[in-house]
Order: C-alpha cells, then sequence, then structure tokens
C-alpha cells in the first residue's frame, strides 16, 4: 500500500510538470507526405522540403484550411511562401491552443493568401506551423498549392433536415403531394 501511494504520486506529479505539446495533422489540403509525427519538427516542411507534383492542389487566395489536434498549449498559424526556402507569410490570425480545450478537435480556418501577396496562378507552399507556448517545440507540415482566384459563388452546407425540407417544398410547389 506505502509503495502504491508513492507510485500513484510520483505518476501524477510527473504528468503535472510535463509539458504538454501539440500533436497535430494537416488534413485539407492534403500534405506533402505522409504523417510521421517524428518528423514533425524538421523545418520547413516536416523533412518533406521538395514539391510533391502529384500532390498539388488547388487552392482559393480566400480559402479554408482544416487540422487536426489531439493537444496542445501553444499557437498555430497557416503561412505561404513561393518556395519551401522562401521567408512564409502568416495567411491568417494565429490560433491559440490550450490544455483547457476540448481534444481532439479540428479546426477549420479562413486562410487570406492575398496576405502573402499571392496570386491567382502561382504555385506555393502552404504551411501549417505550431509552436508550444514553452518554446520547446515547433512542428511543420505543408501542402503544395496552385491558386485560383476567390470563388464569386458562395459555399451552402445544408444538413439532410433542410435538404428534405427544400426537396418537400420544390414538389409540393409542382404540383406533387410526397410524404418523407
Amino acid at each position: 500500500m506505502k509503495y502504491t501511494v508513492k507510485i500513484v504520486f510520483f505518476i501524477v506529479t510527473l504528468f503535472v510538470l510535463s509539458d504538454v505539446e501539440a500533436h497535430f495533422e494537416l488534413l485539407n489540403p492534403p500534405p506533402r507526405g505522409p504523417f510521421d509525427e517524428n518528423l514533425l519538427s524538421i523545418s520547413p516542411c516536416a523533412s518533406y522540403n521538395s514539391t510533391n507534383t502529384s500532390a498539388i492542389t488547388t487552392f482559393p487566395l480566400n480559402g479554408q484550411a482544416t487540422s487536426k489536434f489531439e493537444d496542445g498549449d501553444g499557437n498555430f498559424v497557416y503561412r505561404y511562401a513561393l518556395t519551401s526556402n522562401a521567408t512564409f507569410t502568416n495567411v491568417c490570425s494565429n490560433i491559440t491552443l490550450s490544455t483547457t480545450d476540448t481534444y481532439p478537435k479540428q479546426i477549420t480556418t479562413q486562410l487570406d493568401l492575398t496576405l502573402a501577396s499571392a496570386k491567382a496562378g502561382d504555385q506555393g507552399v502552404l504551411q501549417a506551423y505550431y509552436v508550444s507556448n514553452n518554446g520547446n517545440e515547433s512542428w511543420y507540415q505543408c501542402a503544395d498549392i496552385k491558386v485560383v482566384a476567390a470563388s464569386s459563388a458562395p459555399t451552402i452546407a445544408i444538413g439532410s433536415v433542410m435538404f428534405y425540407t427544400i426537396l418537400a417544398v420544390i414538389l409540393m410547389t409542382n404540383g406533387h403531394d410526397y410524404k418523407f
């Protein structure tokens, strides 16, 4: 019993005093290479520093990127540059992650590539970048993108209830009386 209490106390103390770092994965646009947690700390693109020509994704000047986080206590931002060797520029505000957040979670962020002077037709690198609050960890992932003009059509996301409601209204206004 005496040793059990000491072991539990040691484990709890170790957990409380340990640094909490982020474990994240760039989901969209797709990253240059396969996810490997052991490579995330290698700047600028988790060791995938060459363009992956088979993974170039079209991305609008004002598009959205999504990353998944397992934990974290720091800041996260998306940055853009024409090549991996160029200086990356922030294309969104910092996203703060805290140990009090509920994990895992996906975060979709609106990006403005014009903040990095990108224009339609450019091919460049979108970098997902995390730095811990204590400054001990920096993690990177990159995606190769082909910049396209911002879409003029609004994106509409509707749930299944809304879909069937709209469908019923359309069918009833055309003289049909369908029950769902």
